[in-house]
């Protein structure tokens, strides 16, 4: 075979591991995704956790702006220990038997791996992104606007200037008939 053939025959089979890679990397992400909006700690077995933090609403003085309750997303990669979040929720997800949701989190955990080794970065969703370092390291740095919290949904910054910024006739006082 020569060599240009052979650099085709490599870049089709690339390219065909590369579309079952990103298929099975949907499927993870969109589990853990989900699973991040229930709980705060999702762990990916033998790579690490992830952790959801709540941040409460504050009042930002500077550009009088009240900021809504997030959450944001952190990584332990020492966290490694299966406790079967994940595979209870591809169980669920894809109507799996155990064994079957076992060998899919498996195949999918690999393909990561995989993807990390060919690559040295991977893109996990909306979530953030996985880094490999040459001594194989894994790394993950988190989106920076946080991830979805279903309890404060729909919850958008508030503009408020200070009283003492209102003119008198500005401010209105209701008052209700309430003994």
């Amino acid at each position: 075979m020569d060599l240009e053939r052979l650099s085709l025959v490599w870049s089709l089979g690339m390219k065909r591991f590369m579309m079952h890679g990103i298929c099975f990397m949907e499927r993870l992400v969109k589990n853990i995704t989900r699973l991040l909006a229930r709980h705060n700690c999702v762990i990916l077995p033998g790579v690490g956790a992830f952790l959801a933090h709540k941040v409460p609403a504050c009042y930002n003085a500077a550009e009088k702006i009240f900021m809504p309750p997030y959450r944001t997303l952190g990584f332990n990669p020492q966290v490694v220990v299966d406790d079967a979040l994940l595979l209870s929720e591809y169980m669920n997800d894809g109507k799996m038997s155990h064994k079957e949701a076992t060998t899919a989190l498996a195949k999918d955990i690999e393909t990561l791996r995989s993807n990390l080794s060919a690559t040295g970065v991977v893109r996990f969703g909306e979530l953030g992104t996985f880094t490999m370092d040459i001594e194989g390291k894994i790394f993950f740095a988190p989106n920076e606007n946080g991830i979805d919290d279903p309890d404060n949904y729909g919850f958008e910054p508030l503009a408020i200037a200070p009283l003492s910024e209102l003119k008198r006739k500005d401010i209105v006082i209701k008052r209700s008939n309430v003994k």
